[in-house]
């Protein structure tokens, strides 16, 4: 039902290619292989994840037409990657996930989106405007090469954010990966992310602290049961008070939804009377 899309806060995760964006997804959910991560080098289309009774997988094309398919991987990545979909020749518009998921049914979304420096100006295309329709937007780094000194705040990075504050105030930046560096070189990390932020003057740009994460070790504790707090849950508070405060006008469309469920449930009772 068009009442139940409109009242669902979407987050979009974005940034460059093989940043760790659907194993980040995969964390937030609390499980793995929602957001198939390791199939492919580029998403080719975007990718939606959604709350459902079962696990199945909605094939939307450019046509308007849908088809539904038990969730597979090999499904996903025949309709989704660029390996199997070149060019998307098979006209899709979107992939949708379904599956149970408890955060997913507090009323978001999740959007994997095809790497920003995409060179397909069609699949740019597609991931802008998924954008535009967010109403939070994560962007994500590999922060891997910092631990032999090849990290750089690279061009293309101020670009992304300079362009995607244009769509919300604030941008939450994630930078992944942080397990695969020594202590040493991660304080350096931070100390250097930070002066690039300043000198680029992009710091009014994201929300209020920098995210630095290993959405793999997050994932892994999450899966083993694990309770303890790590960074995620910083990332997972902000994102919250900042859908809270900036949108609120999805906490009228769910109260309108319920309200329009409860009006159903009188007058089909009344029906059955």
């Amino acid at each position: 039902d068009h009442r139940v899309n409109s009242a669902i806060y979407r987050i979009t995760i974005t940034g460059p290619g093989r940043s760790g964006k659907s194993t980040l997804i995969n964390a937030l959910l609390r499980k793995k292989e929602v957001s198939p991560t390791g199939l492919f080098q580029t998403t080719g289309v975007p990718i939606q994840i959604l709350p459902g009774t079962e696990e199945s997988v909605q094939i939307t094309f450019v046509d308007g037409k849908t088809t539904n398919h038990k969730f597979s991987k090999a499904t996903i990545k025949k309709f989704a990657s660029q390996e199997e979909n070149i060019g998307n020749e098979k006209k899709v518009a979107l992939v949708t996930i379904f599956t149970q998921n408890t955060n997913l049914e507090k009323g978001i979304s999740l959007f994997d989106i095809p790497g920003l420096d995409d060179y397909d100006d069609a699949v740019f295309d597609q991931a802008w405007l998924i954008i535009q329709k967010s109403n939070a937007i994560i962007y994500m780094i590999d922060a891997s090469s910092a631990q032999h000194g090849g990290f750089a705040f690279r061009s293309d990075y101020k670009k992304h954010i300079q362009a995607l504050s244009s769509k919300l105030d604030k941008i939450f930046l994630v930078v992944n990966k942080i397990n695969s560096l020594s202590q040493d070189k991660f304080l350096l990390l931070k100390k250097k992310v930070n002066d690039d932020l300043k000198r680029l003057e992009l710091f009014d740009k994201i929300a209020d602290k920098i995210h630095f994460i290993s959405a793999e070790e997050s994932l892994e504790k999450c899966v083993k049961g694990r309770n303890s707090k790590d960074n995620l849950d910083d990332l997972e508070n902000e994102i919250w008070q900042y859908l809270l405060k900036e949108n609120r006008i999805g906490l009228g469309r769910l109260s309108l939804l319920l309200k329009f469920m409860q009006e159903s449930i009188r007058d089909f009772s009344g029906l059955l009377q």
